[in-house]
């Protein structure tokens, strides 16, 4: 078995197209569930969204829908395949990210607010996960 090679099936393709599509849309800032939402208007045959991502090799099956679940390990995965420079350059820009939402709350930090000091502990929760603080597995270590 280790010595044939592989076959690209209609399955890995999809696959691929759609750990590509997660990682750009992801990079543009969006939301996993805005890019299920998308990628399922894509499957579905919309022009304007397929426009926008890389152009797929195959047929989606009628009735096509993806999860933000599934768009989020599809996420996890392409990560794992870039190179390392790529891998951190995008948690680079997710940490930028974290730490602008997080500068945008210190005022209402300062004024005690619960719901906000609430939301900012989210935001350093989720910037540890991605450096690999959170002991939870998370993204790889970007010095």
């Amino acid at each position: 078995m280790h010595g044939r090679p592989r076959t690209l099936t209609d399955v890995h393709l999809k696959a691929r197209w759609v750990e590509a599509s997660c990682i750009r849309l992801k990079r543009d800032g969006k939301s996993f569930r805005e890019i299920a939402r998308q990628l399922t208007a894509a499957g579905c045959g919309d022009s304007e969204v397929l426009s926008r991502l890389p152009e797929p090799e195959f047929v989606f099956p009628p009735g096509y829908r993806i999860s933000p679940k599934a768009c989020h390990k599809a996420f996890r995965r392409a990560m794992y395949r870039l190179p390392n420079q790529e891998a951190a350059e995008a948690i680079r820009l997710e940490v930028r990210r974290c730490e602008e939402m997080y500068t945008r709350l210190t005022a209402g930090i300062e004024l005690g607010d619960l719901a906000t000091i609430d939301r900012a502990l989210r935001i350093l929760e989720r910037k540890a996960n991605l450096l690999g603080y959170s002991g939870e597995g998370g993204g790889r270590r970007v010095e």
